[in-house]
């Protein structure tokens, strides 16, 4: 019996060695393990360094600057260790000079979006102290010579079909031949002028006889509309300052010669304006001739593609 205890004791002394070696061989691994985890890579060692440097160089003069190990106290701060944290410092450590592109958000699904932010339009809104309205380019068109009983006519067809409003320099010899002509002239709403009685040239004429042209023509265009011309061309744009002086009205030329009168030609009409057109011009063209007519409506659908706004001489000049 005595031999049996002392066999029990020993088999129980043997397997108390063997499970004790098993715990401190199990915990030396654990803590080998444990050690190996917390010693940083070589990526972080040497991020952490950058990133130490980085904060030296940002650091105010007379401060402490950070010269700890970074194996210090177990490895690298837990706050760096942390994947979030740690990408943090790495887009710290990215040169300047390369541009870092900028990670754009998903768009929220219609149902999460709820109650959108309210939008910033960014775009500069126009000052209209600083950024006044561009005024739009300004064209008067002029007629010489009529009124004529069919041409005129025809002429006030196209303006009237395009809206457009002209001014009309009139004989008095024409006046008195086509009074019910200047009559639509006046009720379209077209501006009328004096063109002299007899397209003679003023400057070889006395004042008297100037002033004979010019009255006798005003006389008949006030019998026939009640209203008297503000404004006169001289036949041929023969003016000078003896003309000036025996006529007192404003005096209107022109800066954009078709030449309709000479080469009676409408596609020449035409070429002529797109060559001479200017922001406050002043075309010539002659209402007696069949050739003006049909160039008129080539005319006006350019000069309104051309973004041109239509107005009298009275309205260009503010006389």
């Amino acid at each position: 019996m005595g031999r049996i205890v002392a066999v029990i004791s020993i088999v129980l002394g043997v397997l108390f060695l063997i499970v004790n070696q098993w715990n401190v061989s199990a915990n030396v691994t654990l803590a080998n393990k444990e050690k190996v985890l917390a010693i940083p890579t070589y990526t972080e060692q040497k991020a952490f360094a950058e990133f130490i440097h980085h904060l030296n160089e940002q650091a105010a003069p007379n401060t402490t600057t950070w010269n700890k190990p970074f194996f210090a106290n177990g490895g690298l701060p837990k706050l760096i260790r942390d994947c979030e944290a740690y990408i943090e410092v790495k887009e710290l450590l990215v040169p300047n000079d390369i541009p870092v592109e900028e990670k754009v958000p998903a768009e929220k699904e219609p149902e999460q979006q709820g109650n959108p932010e309210p939008q910033v339009n960014l775009e500069r809104e126009p000052d209209p102290m600083t950024d006044p309205q561009e005024t739009p380019k300004k064209i008067a068109l002029t007629f010489d010579d009529g009124p004529h009983r069919t041409i005129t006519d025809a002429i006030l067809e196209i303006l009237q079909k395009h809206q457009v409003k002209a001014t009309f320099f009139v004989l008095g010899e024409n006046v008195v031949e086509n009074l019910d002509v200047l009559h639509r002239i006046n009720e379209q709403g077209h501006e009328i002028a004096n063109h002299s009685w007899s397209h003679k040239n003023l400057k070889g004429l006395t004042k008297e006889e100037i002033s004979e042209e010019i009255n006798r023509t005003n006389a008949v265009i006030f019998d026939a509309i009640h209203t008297y011309p503000k404004a006169y061309r001289p036949p041929y744009g023969a003016i000078d300052d003896h003309v000036r002086s025996a006529i007192e009205m404003i005096p209107v030329l022109w800066n954009v010669d078709t030449l309709d009168w000479q080469h009676r030609t409408p596609a020449i009409t035409l070429e002529k304006v797109k060559q001479q057109v200017k922001d406050n011009g002043i075309i010539l063209m002659h209402d007696i001739h069949a050739e003006t007519a049909q160039a008129l409506d080539l005319v006006i659908t350019f000069l309104i593609d051309e973004g041109y706004e239509f107005v009298t001489t009275s309205e260009l000049m503010n006389y």
